[in-house]
């Protein structure tokens, strides 16, 4: 009796290890919200399945921040992983610290070269070791399709408004932001308007 009971509990604890382990290899992501805020919208999808060839995203938010911007950076990168699961492998991404410790004048020249492709830098406060410490960030990414290239500056910075109240906005508007630069990069002529 007591080895039953022995053998059912190792054959039940094996059994919810087998589930634990397969369950992390399929994608869960369900929306259940009544408004569907964690879903992407039909014209999403579509515009990602019709990628003809890899679309490459550099998006510049890597690095040391405060929370706020940690919670903007794992929210872009969810992002980009769902935009690669539904897009057959065409999306890949990288995340890169445009203050990796490099000279000072080559860190300028990279600074001027991400102005110059219009990704918008701004200045954040860290608190490192007791001091306050001001780093240049480009919360922004470089979106590179076929011959084409286009920035997305996804922070958005309402005057009166909270650091965090700015992050939730800048997160809520991240699919929209990066579809329509998507879209606009897929477009394969411009739209003519007549006077």
């Amino acid at each position: 009796m007591n080895t039953n009971k022995y053998i059912t509990s190792i054959l039940f604890i094996t059994l919810v290890f087998l589930v634990n382990i397969l369950c992390s290899f399929i994608n869960w992501d369900i929306d259940l919200t009544a408004d569907k805020k964690h879903s992407f919208a039909k014209e999403t999808t579509e515009i990602i399945n019709s990628l003809e060839d890899n679309l490459f995203i550099k998006v510049y938010l890597e690095g040391d921040f405060p929370a706020d911007f940690k919670k903007l950076q794992k929210a872009t990168e969810e992002l980009l992983k769902r935009f690669k699961s539904i897009s057959s492998d065409n999306i890949d991404f990288e995340f890169i610290n445009p203050n990796t410790p490099i000279a000072d004048d080559d860190k300028l020249a990279l600074f001027k070269q991400l102005v110059k492709l219009k990704l918008t830098p701004t200045d954040l406060e860290i608190r490192k070791e007791g001091k306050q410490v001001n780093q240049v960030i480009f919360p922004g990414a470089l979106i590179y399709y076929k011959d084409k290239k286009v920035a997305v500056n996804f922070l958005k910075q309402k005057l009166g408004e909270s650091p965090g109240g700015n992050i939730n906005t800048s997160i809520e508007n991240l699919e929209y932001e990066f579809v329509s630069a998507i879209q606009y990069l897929i477009k394969n002529k411009l739209d003519k308007i007549a006077f």
